[in-house]
């Protein structure tokens, strides 16, 4: 499985979303996709993904979460975890009945 976060403009909150992925051995990689943020948060968001194994970071230069989405999508090979850069308190509970619940059969 492997996780899809675009985000523009959102950093607060993603280096604790991506440690808690990578703790998670079912996501197998990380698409990280800047959706036309600011240069200074575009940098900080490239400088975050690649602090952390299993990410990969792309740059959409349009805004729109569907673009930056579909950006994603052409590099992945697997069943897919959609998740917002944004998200306070994400956990490994969170992302693992996330995970339970896509393996029992549920969809976006």
């Amino acid at each position: 499985m492997e996780a899809i976060i675009p985000t523009h403009n959102d950093y607060l909150y993603l280096k604790n979303i991506l440690e808690v992925l990578r703790k998670t051995k079912q996501i197998t990689n990380i698409h990280v996709v800047n959706s036309s943020s600011d240069e200074n948060i575009a940098s900080l968001l490239k400088k975050i993904c690649s602090s952390v194994e299993r990410c990969l970071y792309y740059e959409y230069p349009v805004k729109g979460k569907g673009l930056a989405i579909k950006t994603a999508l052409m590099n992945t090979k697997e069943a897919i975890l959609f998740l917002d850069a944004d998200i306070e308190n994400f956990s490994l509970d969170m992302v693992l009945s996330l995970i339970e619940k896509f393996n029992g059969g549920y969809d976006v």
